[in-house]
């Protein structure tokens, strides 16, 4: 491919819940069965509604919505280092390995690839901002910006000073 667009969405957000009821089911990925979209990044969010259709997303079970929640604090907050799975275990009232299925279930992803995903994903927005690779590694819970380029490059195939100087940012 000469061009196209990658959207990295929220496995917990009801888009990417209807993207899922729509294109995956039974499987990890699927392309649009017709062509939905041409044209310039500014109609990206129409192409990503067109693919999610009007399916309503299927309600989350509460104890890993309040999880979900206590993550969007914690990293509103900047404070990643107080975000364990002991932790979310007592927020969810759940053995580990109950807690462990449920979230894999509602969330479509592993509790430990989620919270990989989302600090790179984290670190990035903080990269777009203006923050040097070492601060928004730090700002996102890694160790230190090497740490930071290990994942983000194991996750995404690019490194994270790559991806910020020839990426568009979009977020809704």
């Amino acid at each position: 491919l000469d061009s196209g667009i990658i959207a990295l969405l929220d496995s917990t957000s009801s888009l990417a819940a209807r993207v899922r009821a729509n294109y995956l089911a039974g499987t990890s990925w699927a392309s649009p069965k017709t062509p939905a979209w041409s044209g310039e990044f500014a109609d990206a969010e129409r192409l990503l509604e067109s693919l999610a259709g009007d399916e309503p997303a299927e309600k989350m079970d509460e104890r890993i919505r309040d999880t979900l929640d206590w993550l969007d604090a914690m990293e509103d907050e900047g404070r990643w280092s107080e975000v364990t799975l002991e932790h979310a275990l007592r927020l969810a009232c759940l053995s580990r390995g109950r807690f462990l299925h449920l979230f894999s279930q509602e969330v479509s992803s592993p509790w430990r690839t989620y919270l990989t995903w989302r600090r790179a994903l984290v670190a990035m927005a903080l990269v777009a901002k203006g923050n040097n690779l070492t601060d928004a590694a730090h700002a996102s819970g890694y160790a230190d910006s090497a740490h930071l380029s290990r994942q983000f490059s194991d996750l995404f195939g690019v490194t994270p000073g790559a991806f910020a100087k020839n990426s568009h940012f979009l977020q809704s």
